[in-house]
């Protein structure tokens, strides 16, 4: 509101002093001799006065914006929700959430800097316009979550969700991990959230996963710090499941659990440019373990750095199967590795610790057109590739592609790999890592078999063509101009060349001759084209100055430069031409007119005219009408090369 009215102030003293140089001009706009001068300052006033009032409208509404905006923040510490700092804050942010969800307009829940404490809490939509969540200061929970439900904070049924303000999420879950039970809530849920961003915020210590992600459609997960300690239990960094496009990047990530893990009925995920460790790797699943699972298809996991993790690209899925599912259309692809234990791995056969697994009976999950591509780096165990599929679903369509890895442990064991119930296609490996114990899978360094087919065809083209050059070297001259197509069935008729056409043929060959005519013909062709060009240019920037530059200088340098025009110019003008009216009378001295003026002359010493010292001076000195116009003048001529 100050800036508004400040604003406002300083256009109106500046409108009210231009109407007063306008009224000034105006009155002496009255004499003749100001005319120019104040039609040219009225110009430039309407100028600024319209340049002035543009100003003002626009830095009045720019201000009156920044009040809006004001006004949609809804801040848990102001006096209205009563929320402060190592203070539970449940209640004060709810209604603040509650508030700006009720908005017609964007809207955003402050959480300003300071550490704040948070028994539970619910962020429920849909909400009448986009929502910003700012935290800026850190959020933290009871030690005890034995007593809340399976969510500290959830969104629910939110379009347009924005999570971000560089603050951070505290989930305490150092006691929870003691205890390791299964029911230990999530940190952060997020479920029908769509079209969203969560980023610039860290959470650590999370009592279990740290953000789960359910039933969610293009959200944008980027510039996040997921931390806990290497031996917490179940604190996956990201969990995915049932959403589709989902996209994690830009993250750094080190849990105990999986640093992303993606879950049945995920579709198009993006993975990018993850540092993870440590933790489990970056993993697909695991699947298989309940009924009704749903389909995972199109994950993309690229750019991502694994360091000192139990796996690296992994997909996983529990033995003995409820029902059977599918996971398919996925690329694990330019990942660097080191010191991981597991580096590339589909294990079908899993089964987590403390549990008992029925692995008599294989896995029904159906794990086609997979593709582990440019993965480099070193492993910490000597088996490098693992492929592990289900006997009774064996893999389909695997693809390994330059895999370049290291075993980084004992150096006398030697890398290798191992695959069960697949065979992979293999470009750019070597044996030790193309699936060492099938010896017979070929290591297929061509291209595509795709591309290979259609190139056979044009080769049985080509081989006609030598029987068919011996016969032509008789008569190459003559067989060159159109013939080739037709030649085969000239073959029987060969003999009927040879009698007595050839000997005609020395007289039609200087004929045939005429062919270098052409390169003369072409040469006088060449001429013509730089020489026509030439002309046009030289004529147009000749033309173009002389009216451009003899026309503007003169009429105006003349009257712009006093100290030429008063002493040097005037001798020669009264020495010619008076000269046949002043030798008549001696007594009466001539008057001449000098710009409309009576310009009197006196006697000299030479018996001659001159002028007067006081003539010179009443029409330079008296006369300010004529540097009025001098003045009025130039001052056009600059306004017209400005606004041109």
């Amino acid at each position: 509101m100050l800036v508004a009215g400040f604003l406002k102030g300083l256009g109106i003293y500046t409108l009210v002093h231009s109407y007063k140089y306008t009224n000034i001009l105006q009155a002496a706009s009255k004499s003749t001799s100001y005319q120019s001068l104040a039609i040219l300052f009225r110009i430039l006033i309407m100028v600024l006065k319209s340049m002035n009032i543009l100003a003002i409208l626009l830095l009045s509404f720019l201000a009156s914006t920044a009040v809006a905006d004001q006004s949609n923040v809804f801040d848990v510490t102001s006096s209205k929700y009563g929320g402060k700092p190592n203070s539970d804050i449940s209640k004060a942010l709810t209604m603040a959430w509650t508030d700006a969800c009720a908005s017609t307009s964007t809207s955003t829940v402050l959480v300003p800097r300071g550490t704040c404490k948070l028994l539970q809490a619910k962020f429920e939509g849909p909400c009448k316009a986009p929502i910003q969540f700012q935290l800026q200061g850190t959020l933290q929970a009871p030690k005890d979550r034995s007593q809340l439900d399976d969510f500290w904070i959830s969104f629910n049924n939110i379009d347009m969700l924005t999570l971000s303000g560089g603050g951070t999420i505290d989930g305490q879950g150092a006691l929870s991990w003691k205890e390791n039970h299964d029911s230990t809530p999530v940190d952060i849920w997020f479920q029908t959230v769509n079209n969203s961003t969560i980023s610039d915020i860290a959470s650590i210590d999370s009592a279990k996963f740290h953000i789960s992600v359910h039933g969610c459609n293009n959200v944008t997960f980027q510039r996040l710090t997921i931390t806990a300690p290497e031996d917490s239990p179940n604190t996956d960094g990201i969990h995915i499941s049932s959403s589709t496009k989902i996209t994690v990047s830009d993250s750094y990530i080190a849990t105990g659990d999986d640093c992303v893990s993606i879950g049945d009925g995920s579709n198009q995920i993006l993975v990018s440019n993850i540092t993870c460790g440590p933790g489990h790797g970056i993993s697909i699943g695991s699947l298989g373990k309940y009924p009704d699972e749903q389909p995972v298809v199109g994950v993309t996991v690229k750019n991502c750095t694994l360091t000192g993790t139990s796996n690296g690209a992994r997909i996983k899925t529990w033995p003995d199967s409820p029902a059977t599912s599918v996971a398919c259309n996925i690329l694990f692809q330019d990942m660097v590795m080191v010191n991981v234990k597991n580096p590339v791995l589909i294990d079908q056969n899993y089964c987590d610790k403390g549990k008992s697994c029925k692995q008599i009976i294989p896995s029904k999950v159906q794990i086609s057109n997979v593709t582990f591509k440019d993965i480099r780096g070193s492993s910490s165990s000597p088996v490098a590739v693992k492929l592990d599929c289900s006997h009774s679903a064996p893999c389909q369509n695997v693809e390994l592609s330059d895999i370049d890895l290291t075993y980084s442990g004992d150096k006398k064991d030697e890398i290798t790999s191992e695959c069960n119930n697949v065979k992979p296609r293999i470009t750019g490996m070597t044996r030790a890592l193309a699936c060492a114990n099938l010896g017979d899978i070929p290591i297929d360094n061509s291209p595509p078999p795709s591309t290979s087919p259609p190139l056979p065809p044009p080769l049985p083209a080509s081989p006609p063509l030598p029987p068919f050059s011996p016969p032509l070297s008789p008569p190459a001259p003559f067989v060159l101009p159109s013939q080739p197509p037709s030649s085969p069935p000239l073959s029987p008729p060969e003999p009927f060349i040879s009698p007595s056409p050839l000997p005609s043929v020395p007289p039609l060959l200087p004929p045939p001759f005429v062919l270098p005519s052409p390169p003369p013909s072409s040469l006088p062709l060449s001429p013509p084209a730089p020489f026509v060009l030439p002309p046009p240019p030289p004529s147009l920037p000749l033309l173009l100055p002389p009216p451009l530059v003899s026309p503007s200088p003169p009429p105006f340098l003349l009257p712009l430069s006093p100290p030429p025009f008063v002493s040097p110019p005037l001798p020669p003008m009264v020495d010619t031409p008076p000269p046949p009216t002043v030798a008549s009378d001696d007594s009466s001295p001539p008057i001449i007119m000098v710009y409309g003026y009576p310009y009197p002359l006196s006697h000299t010493d030479d018996g001659g005219f001159g002028p007067t010292s006081s003539a010179a001076g009443s029409i330079l000195g008296q006369k300010p009408t004529v540097k009025v116009m001098v003045l009025s003048s130039a001052l056009a001529l600059w306004l017209l090369h400005a606004l041109l």
